[in-house]
């Protein structure tokens, strides 16, 4: 069978995978959980370890023991949280209880600033700790602060130092006391000091992942105790280990860019003698201070340097062993606001620090995704807020073009979605959040997350399930058949796209105002256009032919450069391979005019690609890049091109938060079939002289077809309606926990928002709705269309089940053979979230939209 058949026949694969958080719950709890996702779908899950009493110890062995055997007796797949604490990287507190050897390391660089001329002038450097300046070194202590190199600068102006001035003063250090004879003018002491101190509170005792072995403690402490215990259910049962935002944590927050913040930075011993030997002079210019441009070399190499040895020294450790023992290693960093390509949160390079697992991997958390949200900063529970920008249109197309461009990955995107929302949010909100992802590349879910505790448990809800208490969970199979259909008709292929976007992180690291990827994607993805983000890692090895370059089999004819003033050297010669191969080179408002060692560039390329701005982008790209355009401007309107083993796919979604998108496409071939993964069903469409006619409630996805034939139903469109005006409707009631025993019926005589009923306001849990229309003639293929609907309805038609529908269009097709001439009966249970009822921190950050049935209901013919 095809993929797409075997989506109709409800027999793909499983992409999903939640979290199952682990307190100590009894052996009843946790079976009831674990079937709980098997009823809903989903046919693995990852067990999450941090808020287990006894991670390691034997209590932990005993759940995982009932966990274990009953997902082999089901035939679902676990994974594991790969530590005790969050993030990824505490060991178990192994490295903090018994190997300090292997604390993460930083290079500190104490600043003095003096007035020149004096003779047999003494300066003080005993105070070494950063985050005790205050106090004296501590010669004691197990890890005392070492002092690597002293060395001076003249200064030139506030924060800036001449860089020849540079000279290495250590030699007149002893015993804390340096003894200079301090040249005219004002100068600057920089003391480059080792330590383990000074980096974000929340990774203190945390492994170094500049270094294998600090690695392999997290490897012999966590990993290779479940194989001891299991070695027979790896690469079966156990399909893998899961690390959750390791990173440098040299620094608090997303914005940690080098010469930007002063920050203690990554370090590990014997680095200034490996890496810095012949020009470790240039070390002090890796904080603020500048040097008129001479500081972007040493910052470049550095810069290139650490996100080399995390990716080696920490992902590819952890890696080899799992491959080592027939199991995956996935994850995802922190790539907040931008991190992806800084330190503290983040790890320097996203395509670097994921590169050796076997999945590329993203996260999704407090309120990062909302309908709208898209253009500006807007307000959450973080100090600084979220980058709309980044979130829409950076985050989940950088981490497709990992998945699709690394040949590792094998096309698996996986995305951690869904925490932390805030009970506001429901399963709505949850399906626009996935087709968000799954419109954009991503093919794996990890959805956060069913929670056995105690209800309401405080820690990062909405939570799935909670034992019964959340009333939507009777829909989760909705949600999730959906998802798993989707992903599975778009996996196993290639995407397609010509046109690549260079990632900026290098360019990041040379220019503080380096335009980030996401704009020209953006511009791309509002006029339909798709693309890949390229990092220079991948120019290097792409195979550049006449008219295009290849990466992963994936062929571009087009590479946009997003505005910068430096770049690196080594991007010049590739750029000029690329034009001498007629492959078009797009520098978006401005060239880039120097190199890190401030070589002028902007000449030569002027010469190899054109300056263009962002709007202009759709403007200046072949006919080959534009496969579908719309007769009307669609910023909304998202657009993802796949070619599977079976068929070629384009799948349209919606992203307006509150208009239809009614539009004529022009598509440059002939697709047959349209197929709506949340009905599952296939129809056949037609596409004249390349003009396919497009409606899309917001929310709403459909794909169309090419390749196999299938047996499908005739296309049917409604031409007219009626409005069914109900009144006299009976309602009653029903919470999460007494479902289905309704109560408290009363009469409507009008739809409108429960929670503005008499006793309604925090009203959460099921509504039922019972009312009765007449119909003058029943015809062939009618729909029941509900309107408005918040957020779950389930329909009986003169006692025959509809269906359920949790998202826009709240439209039941071909029911004809259940309406009647003269008076029909009507049943809809609705089901909003716990947002109202619950009112948590983190819902304050939604709008809590009204309750239950709004209408207009309709008859459609």
């Amino acid at each position: 069978m095809t993929r797409l058949a075997d989506a109709l026949n409800n027999k793909t694969e499983n992409y999903i995978f939640p979290f199952l958080w682990l307190h100590g719950e009894d052996k009843k709890t946790l079976l009831g959980n674990i079937h709980k996702i098997y009823d809903s779908g989903v046919k693995a899950f990852c067990l999450e370890s941090r808020p287990h009493p006894d991670f390691l110890g034997d209590r932990w062995w005993q759940d995982l023991d009932i966990i274990l055997n009953e997902a082999k007796s089901l035939g679902m797949k676990v994974w594991i949280l790969d530590d005790s604490h969050f993030p990824t990287g505490f060991a178990n507190g192994k490295v903090k209880n018994d190997l300090p050897q292997y604390l993460k390391k930083y290079l500190y660089i104490k600043q003095l600033d003096f007035r020149g001329p004096q003779q047999d002038a003494t300066i003080i450097l005993k105070y070494l700790r950063p985050d005790r300046r205050f106090q004296p070194a501590d010669p004691n202590v197990q890890q005392p602060e070492k002092i690597l190199k002293v060395i001076a600068a003249k200064k030139i102006g506030n924060d800036k130092v001449d860089a020849n001035s540079l000279v290495d003063i250590t030699d007149s250090l002893k015993d804390g006391l340096l003894n200079w004879n301090v040249p005219d003018g004002e100068w600057r002491i920089f003391t480059l000091i080792e330590t383990i101190h000074g980096g974000e509170k929340e990774t203190e005792g945390y492994l170094n992942p500049l270094v294998s072995d600090a690695t392999k403690v997290l490897l012999n402490e966590v990993y290779k105790p479940h194989y001891e215990h299991y070695k027979e259910m790896f690469g079966n049962v156990i399909a893998g280990f899961f690390s959750d935002e390791p990173r440098f944590g040299n620094h608090h927050g997303a914005e940690s860019r080098l010469g930007i913040d002063e920050m203690v930075l990554p370090w590990r011993d014997g680095m200034l003698e490996e890496f810095f030997n012949d020009d470790y002079l240039q070390l002090p210019l890796l904080t603020t201070v500048s040097a008129n441009g001479q500081e972007k070399k040493i910052r470049y190499k550095y810069m290139n340097l650490v996100s080399k040895l995390y990716s080696h020294n920490f992902t590819k450790v952890l890696s080899d062993w799992c491959h080592e023992h027939e199991v995956n290693y996935i994850g995802h960093l922190i790539e907040d606001n931008g991190s992806h390509t800084r330190l503290g949160y983040g790890a320097g390079h996203y395509f670097r620090a994921l590169d050796a697992q076997d999945m590329a991997g993203i996260d999704v958390v407090l309120n990062q995704i909302m309908p709208g949200m898209d253009n500006t900063w807007f307000k959450s529970m973080t100090g600084a807020g979220w980058n709309g920008e980044f979130f829409h249109y950076g985050l989940a197309k950088m981490g497709a073009s990992l998945g699709h461009l690394d040949p590792k990955k094998h096309g698996r995107v996986m995305s951690e979605v869904f925490g932390a929302y805030g009970w506001a949010e429901g399963l709505t909100l949850m399906k626009f959040i996935a087709d968000h992802m799954i419109v954009r590349g991503v093919n794996h879910f990890v959805p956060h997350a069913f929670n056995p505790n105690k209800f309401p448990d405080p820690d990062c809800p909405p939570h799935f399930y909670s034992n019964g208490h959340e009333p939507e969970n009777r829909a989760y199979s909705e949600l999730f058949n959906y998802m798993n259909r989707l992903s599975h008709i778009l996996s196993g292929g290639q995407h397609i796209a010509h046109v690549a976007v260079l990632y900026h992180a290098e360019d990041e690291w040379l220019d503080k105002d380096a335009m980030p990827f996401e704009k020209p994607v953006k511009v791309l993805m509002q006029n339909q256009i798709d693309c890949e983000i390229t990092p220079l890692d991948y120019l290097k090895s792409a195979n550049i032919q006449k008219n295009y370059f290849e990466i992963n089999h994936e062929k571009f004819d087009t590479l946009i450069i997003p505005e910068t003033k430096y770049v690196p050297h080594e991007l010049l010669g590739i750029l000029k391979v690329l034009q001498q191969n007629d492959i078009k080179l797009l520098f978006v408002n401005n060239y880039p005019e120097q190199d890190e060692s401030l070589n002028n560039i902007k000449d030569v390329t002027e010469i190899l690609g054109t300056k263009i701005g962002l709007k202009d982008i759709p403007y200046n790209l072949t006919n080959k890049d534009i496969f579908v355009k719309a007769d009307t401007v669609e910023p909304y309107l998202r657009f993802y091109n796949y070619q599977n083993e079976d068929d070629h796919l384009l799948m349209f979604l919606n992203e307006d938060p509150s208009k239809v998108i009614d539009t004529t496409l022009t598509i440059k071939e002939k697709f047959a079939y349209q197929y709506d993964a949340m009905t599952n069903t296939m129809q056949n469409i037609d596409i004249v002289d390349g003009k396919y006619k497009l409606n899309l409630a917001p929310g709403q996805s459909i794909v169309l077809i090419k390749g196999n034939n299938y047996n499908v139903i005739s296309n049917n469109k409604s031409h007219h309606s009626v409005l069914l005006e109900p009144q006299n409707i009976a309602l009653s009631l029903a919470s999460a926990e007494s479902y289905p025993n309704f109560e408290s019926t009363r009469k409507l005589d009008q739809l409108k928002s429960i929670n503005l009923l008499d006793g309604l306001r925090e009203f959460s849990g099921n509504m039922k709705y019972s009312f009765q229309f007449n119909l003058d003639k029943v015809t062939e293929m009618m729909s029941l269309d509900l309107g408005t609907v918040n957020e779950i309805a389930t329909v009986k038609l003169n006692g025959h089940p509809l269906g359920t529908r949790i998202a826009y269009p709240y439209q039941f097709d071909n029911i004809s053979k259940f309406l009647k001439v003269g008076v029909n009966e009507v049943e809809i249970v609705v089901v909003n979230n716990l947002g109202i009822q619950q009112q948590d921190f983190l819902s304050q950050y939604m709008l809590i939209k009204p309750a239950g049935l709004l209408g207009p209901i309709n008859i459609k013919y």
